[in-house]
């Protein structure tokens, strides 16, 4: 596989929305991750707002926690010192769960066809995670969800402002995958 590549073979890197903080680091990381191929891959990313979109139709959209602290509060005088089991949870998702971005169904079978693992972490609640990524159907063998990560601020290559879609994760693995 060729080892050349520039900013212009990844041209959805060149939009408003995508913020790089050094162009060169980024593209000398794709090249490296290309030669060494997906086997050498693994995703790691946040659930809320990263992979559930941050905004429906102008309006924010609920974190995984803020959805069951809603549906919670709502709820509260009926449940008081009643447990609810995983089932209860995926339903709670169905009425107040969130949406995921745009493609992220494609993206994570892609990386799942590749066996690429892929590490969900979330400050939110793990049960809630897995429950939307599985409403979503994208809790797949190669997804693990975890919970009470440190926070990663100010690590990151690539920043995605106001985008409610997988389009840049995708054209980034296009030459990888």
């Amino acid at each position: 596989m060729p080892t050349d590549l520039s900013l212009d073979d990844i041209s959805i890197l060149k939009k408003d929305n995508v913020k790089i903080r050094d162009f060169d680091n980024v593209i000398n990381k794709i090249k490296k991750i290309r030669a060494d191929g997906p086997n050498k891959l693994q995703v790691v990313t946040d659930f809320d707002r990263t992979i559930t979109k941050q905004h429906v139709d102008g309006r924010q959209v609920l974190s995984s926690f803020e959805a069951m602290e809603s549906w919670m509060k709502e709820s509260d005088e009926i449940l008081r010192g009643v447990d609810f089991d995983a089932y209860e949870i995926e339903e709670v998702v169905k009425v107040h769960g969130t949406d995921v971005r745009d493609r992220t169904k494609e993206l994570i079978d892609r990386l799942n066809a590749a066996a690429v693992p892929v590490l969900v972490f979330s400050a939110g609640l793990g049960d809630v995670v897995e429950a939307v990524l599985k409403h979503h159907d994208v809790f797949l063998d190669n997804v693990k969800a975890e919970t009470a990560l440190p926070s990663y601020l100010d690590v990151f290559d690539i920043v995605l402002i106001d985008d409610q879609s997988m389009d840049v994760i995708i054209d980034i693995l296009r030459p990888i995958l």
